[in-house]
């Protein structure tokens, strides 16, 4: 692992962590002291993803198509709790969802029907992610509902672009304007 993959996961798993409460060996869950920052951490990270998911939805019902995939939820968690973190930033948000669908698609162009497609279209989502320094890790679950649903481009193509944009938005102005923090650290 090289020294910008460790910053990257320390730098998520910093974030994460700093909301944990601390459990003693045993200590149930359920006890745990919830401090202050623990609760307002929570707070807004739930309210950030309602809003995001909310506005897709607002969206979907207007021009009624279907806007809502599944990862978009886990890419909230990312969005709205690891802002901070090198996965939560547009460029990884952005390729991570294209190169996850465009894999999909691949998948079940070259090899329709085979059993195994799903598994590598995974594979080939999260390599390519990889080596494109764009890892998103919701968008590794891209494929498999492109490859179990096979909804076609026509279905799928205006709920990732307009998806993908309102999370995005959604999370700038959120981290702007409601937390009155810096977000993102970077676009590209």
């Amino acid at each position: 692992m090289s020294g910008s993959d460790e910053a990257v996961m320390a730098d998520g798993i910093e974030l994460l962590d700093a909301a944990r409460p601390v459990l003693a060996v045993g200590e149930p869950a359920i006890a745990a002291e919830q401090t202050p920052a623990v609760w307002q951490m929570a707070l807004w990270g739930g309210l950030g993803s309602f809003l995001a998911i909310l506005l897709i939805q607002l969206l979907a019902r207007q021009i009624h198509l279907p806007l809502l995939l599944a990862p978009f939820g886990a890419s909230c968690v990312l969005l709205f709790l690891a802002s901070q973190a090198e996965f939560s930033q547009p460029r990884n948000l952005i390729l991570g969802y294209g190169i996850g669908t465009a894999t999909g698609f691949a998948a079940i162009w070259l090899f329709p029907g085979q059993w195994w497609t799903v598994a590598l279209a995974v594979g080939l989502t999260i390599a390519l992610m990889r080596l494109s320094h764009s890892v998103h890790p919701p968008a590794g679950a891209q494929p498999i509902v492109i490859v179990l649903t096979m909804p076609g481009w026509k279905l799928l193509l205006p709920a990732l672009l307009l998806g993908v944009g309102l999370l995005l938005v959604t999370a700038w102005g959120f981290h702007r304007i409601v937390r009155h923090e810096v977000w993102p650290l970077r676009w590209l």
